[in-house]
């Protein structure tokens, strides 16, 4: 199934006239440039598609989290093709289910970002940006001899609520300020080499 969208998205969506649950659609970065096309034309298309057919039924529907989480990776993707940017797109997952949803790659830094569509934060949120984070560290302590190590940005954490939070992993983003704020992460720049664990795939 990823084999078919990856070669060839715009067929692979013309499978499914009568729409489609796209879970974990991060995989495929290919279909959101088509998908983008069908939203900007409805955009209530993105939640129709996955058979959510009102705000009520959203509320309580198990695909909540799966689209909260495409909505803001496809934010991400979208700010990045409109500004013209180079940014690459990843996310990391772990042998054991550990998963950090959104890794932003520009000007050789990596900006860390998970999502979690809850209002109210709860420490077991940020499980697998300590551990990202905790890798990071360990590989940082053992630089290449031509490497330059530096500080990386601190993690964001995008939530469903409406408040802005400094915690002591990340940052936490409302979802009404994330478009704002990826693209701040998106165009912002330094100089050094990123240190990062093994596990990352591109987006």
């Amino acid at each position: 199934m990823l084999a078919s969208a990856l070669a060839d998205p715009r067929r692979f969506l013309g499978l499914f006239p009568a729409g489609a649950i796209l879970d974990e659609a991060q995989r495929a970065p290919e279909l959101f440039s088509y998908l983008q096309s069908i939203v900007d034309r409805d955009r209530a298309m993105g939640a129709w598609l996955a058979g959510v057919r009102s705000a009520q039924e959203l509320a309580i529907s198990s695909l909540r989290g799966p689209l909260f989480e495409t909505w803001a990776v496809a934010e991400a993707l979208k700010l990045r093709h409109h500004l013209r940017l180079d940014a690459r797109l990843f996310f990391w997952r772990d042998k054991i289910g550990s998963e950090v949803d959104l890794l932003i790659e520009r000007s050789q830094q990596v900006q860390t970002v998970d999502i979690k569509v809850g209002q109210t934060v709860a420490g077991d949120w940020f499980a697998a940006l300590r551990k990202y984070e905790a890798l990071r560290s360990a590989a940082a302590s053992q630089p290449e001899p031509a490497a330059q190590v530096l500080p990386q940005p601190r993690p964001v954490l995008v939530d469903a609520g409406s408040v802005s939070q400094t915690r002591d992993v990340a940052d936490v983003c409302p979802w009404h300020q994330w478009p704002a704020r990826v693209a701040q992460l998106l165009q912002s720049s330094a100089s050094f080499s990123p240190v990062s664990p093994r596990g990352w795939r591109m987006n």
